[in-house]
């Protein structure tokens, strides 16, 4: 997990606990070579943060391909579906 991720959750963990309960997420991930440890470690904050994940981490493994972009954007594309109602009804503004 890059190194900015780690940091983010070491100073803002204990101001989101009990917070931010129910916030829909989704990660992506780009990994050099697997990313299943960065996903696993991600899901495990987001459970004890009580964060809803809407979609299941996309993992970007290996060397860079213009593919990336293309599943990317099909993978963000359901995104605002499943947060509108969410943060229209929502304390998160």
């Amino acid at each position: 997990m890059a190194g900015l991720t780690k940091d983010i959750f070491d100073r803002c963990y204990n101001d989101w606990l009990y917070h931010t309960d129910g916030l829909p997420v989704a990660f992506y991930i780009r990994a050099g070579l697997d990313g299943t440890a960065t996903a696993d470690t991600l899901g495990r904050f987001a459970h004890a943060l009580r964060w809803r994940m809407v979609r299941p981490p996309l993992i970007l493994k290996g060397d860079y391909q213009p593919d990336f972009e293309n599943r990317s954007q099909s993978w963000a594309a359901v995104l605002p579906l499943v947060w509108k109602p969410v943060f229209f009804e929502s304390q998160y503004f």
